[in-house]
Parts: C-alpha cells; sequence; structure tokens
C-alpha cells in the first residue's frame, strides 16, 4: 500500500516516466537502515564497514519530534552492521585492539570501550566499557567524553551522575566536538537530575550547529517555530528547516513539508509539500507515509503538479 502511495505522489510531481524509478517499500526500509561507515582509527586496522564518523551518527538520532523530545546521540550506532560483528572483530583484531589500548592509546581504548558496551567481539560489559572510555577521555578522546557522558546520564556501567554527564559533553563540547554540543544542549532542555535552561541550550545547540551539524541546525528551527528559548520566528525556522532539508535531513524535510502543506511561514505549495514528504518517507519516515496516505491531491492535479506554482 505503501509503495503504491509513493508511486501515485511521484507521478504527480514528476510525471508517469517516474515511476520506474519508483523504490518499493522493502527498498525503503533497506534504505532507511543502511549506514555508511568510514575508518576511523587506521593504526588499529578497523574494517572500513564498520566505524561511522561522530557527527553522521548524529543524524541517526529520534528527532522526528518537537524541539521538547530529547534525542542524545552516540557517536556509534552499529544498526544493521551488528550481524555481522562477531566475524568482523574476531579474537586477532580485539587482541591487536586491546595490546594498543594497553600502551595508553585513547584511540584504541575508545574503540575497545565500544566493542565491550556493545559485545562486539568480546562479552558485553558496561562497567568495563565505563572505565576505558575513562582512560581514553583522560588521553583527549573527544569521542569517548561524549560516550562516557552518556553512560553517566543513563547510570550504565557508572553510578547515575547527571552532573558528570555535563562536565564530560561540556569537555568535549569545548574542544569542538559538535556532536557533544548537540548532546549537551538536550540535556540541558529537560533531563532528570539537570536544571533545565533553555538558554544554555539554544547556546550548545548554536555552537553544534555552526560546525554544520544537522540535528542541532533541527533543533535550534524548532526552537524558533514554536518561540522555545528565543523569540518565535517562523521565518528563521524555515531558513533553518531548509538548510537542514537540503543535506537530506529526513525530520527537517519532514517539518517543511508541513509547513508548505499548511501555509505557515511559507505560501500554501501541496506539490512540494509532496515532494518533501516523499522524500522524508524515502528516508524511512513513516510519519511522511501517512501523511502521503491522506493527503489531498486534487488542487496538485488542477494545477498540473507545478512545484513552483502555489496551490490556492
Amino acid at each position: 500500500m505503501f509503495a503504491n502511495v509513493i508511486a501515485q505522489v511521484v507521478l504527480l510531481i514528476n510525471g508517469a516516466n517516474a515511476l520506474s524509478s519508483v523504490p518499493t517499500t522493502s527498498a525503503l526500509s533497506q534504505g532507511s537502515e543502511r549506514i555508511e561507515v568510514a575508518q576511523l582509527n587506521k593504526q588499529v586496522g578497523l574494517p572500513a564497514s564498520f566505524l561511522k564518523y561522530q557527527n553522521d551518527a548524529a543524524n541517526q538520532a529520534d528527532l522526528d519530534k518537537p524541539a521538547t523530545s530529547t534525542g542524545r546521540a552516540p557517536s556509534l550506532i552499529p544498526g544493521s552492521l551488528s550481524t555481522q560483528s562477531n566475524q568482523v572483530f574476531n579474537k586477532e583484531l580485539v587482541e591487536k585492539i586491546s595490546s594498543l589500548a594497553d600502551t595508553g592509546n585513547p584511540d584504541a581504548q575508545y574503540i575497545l570501550g565500544l566493542l565491550y558496551y556493545y559485545g562486539l567481539g568480546v562479552c558485553q560489559d558496561y562497567t568495563q566499557s565505563a572505565s576505558l572510555y575513562t582512560q581514553a577521555s583522560a588521553g583527549g578522546s573527544v569521542e569517548a567524553m561524549n560516550n562516557l557522558a552518556q553512560l553517566y546520564d543513563a547510570g550504565s556501567g557508572v553510578k547515575r551522575d547527571p552532573k558528570m554527564a555535563v562536565q564530560y559533553f561540556e569537555q568535549a563540547a569545548n574542544k569542538g566536538f559538535a556532536l557533544a554540543a548537540y548532546n549537551l544542549g538536550t540535556l540541558y532542555q529537560g533531563e532528570e537530575g539537570v536544571t533545565p535552561d533553555l538558554k544554555r541550550a539554544i547556546f550548545w545547540w548554536r555552537k553544534a550547529a555552526h560546525e554544520s551539524n544537522l540535528p542541532a541546525i533541527f533543533k535550534l528551527a524548532c526552537s524558533y517555530q514554536i518561540g522555545l528559548g528565543v523569540d518565535k520566528d517562523v521565518k528563521q525556522a524555515v531558513v533553518l528547516f531548509e538548510k537542514a532539508a537540503s543535506s537530506d535531513f529526513g525530520p527537517a524535510q519532514f517539518k517543511l513539508a508541513e509547513i508548505y502543506e499548511n501555509g505557515d511561514g511559507l505560501p500554501k505549495n501541496l506539490s512540494e509539500a509532496a515532494r518533501l514528504y516523499l522524500k522524508a518517507a524515502m528516508a524511512g519516515s513513516p510519519e511522511a507515509l501517512k501523511k502521503l496516505q491522506v493527503m489531498d491531491f486534487s488542487p496538485l492535479i488542477q494545477i498540473g503538479a507545478n512545484p513552483n506554482k502555489p496551490s490556492m
């Protein structure tokens, strides 16, 4: 059913010739789970098919929610690769990483901490993960600081301590690590044990957004849209939504589609709304698929699916 909805929308927007390029529902699902990865540390010889740079990982956070929702992200999300992990991290490779970690190499300590956290190639052990993150943080690993902060926030492997979470997020953020700045802003947005401070949340999201962190740009846009911690400014919200949407950030595409559908901040344009809902749906948004199911496309048909012509 969803694939039929996608096909109909593509036809309306691009014409019949576009039908051959419409992905199936299965393809949409696979696309939403696919993770592009990059080699983080050549010294330990990690497979390029495993690790993902931290800012890209942040984009996997659950942000299809209002700005009042949390959505912190770790430096690594194995996702669909988890089924391959025990083959990727065989005994020989784990021993090599462990040997480097024993020499005080913070990158190796950080990576080994990841393995213990997710139980990849070793028995899962949150306490050991926290210990390795602590060592790597002392050696200057901003990724480890970010993940250690998350452990303190969740109470995994360590006693829950929101103040320590703030401390480690802030250490990494002050070293220019955009993901930690984004996470710190989300912590100040509202978390048990942390006094809500929307101005601080905005401050850290701005720092992360300055480094092109898409979730932070999205959070700022949502804040301007509803006046959360800043004066309400729908035009500025639109500018930020467009910036994130232009980088194929699904939640921003969805929000921008809603704006076009309702004419709130931009001229009402159903064809542009449908185009953006389609892109968000192809990025894996179930809400976008539902929108495409229930949208009234009759005005769009009447104007010949011209995306440059506003709906009446």
